[in-house]
């Protein structure tokens, strides 16, 4: 037995709020941007969804598939990094 999920692709409708959310997601991470990278064991950066955008993610989470919602969260950090490092 498979235990892959099968995947229905998001309507246009789908789409639109999920990305509302993640823009939601993204000013929130955006006002608390020095607890959303934070340093691991190894000092290396981790990316730390900040309690402070505990809504955001749950609304995320429930409009996006899992998968775009990592996407985002790594989108997110990669950029911020990309630019503390310009």
């Amino acid at each position: 037995v498979s235990m892959q999920q099968s995947y229905h692709p998001l309507t246009k409708e789908q789409r639109t709020k999920c990305h509302l959310y993640r823009d939601a997601y993204y000013a929130c991470l955006d006002k608390h941007p020095e607890k959303a990278i934070a340093k691991d064991d190894q000092n290396k950066n981790i990316f730390n969804s900040p309690d402070e955008c505990i809504k955001q993610l749950q609304d995320l989470e429930e409009a996006c598939p899992e998968s775009w919602v990592l996407h985002f969260q790594m989108s997110w950090g990669n950029e911020r990094l990309k630019s503390k490092f310009q």
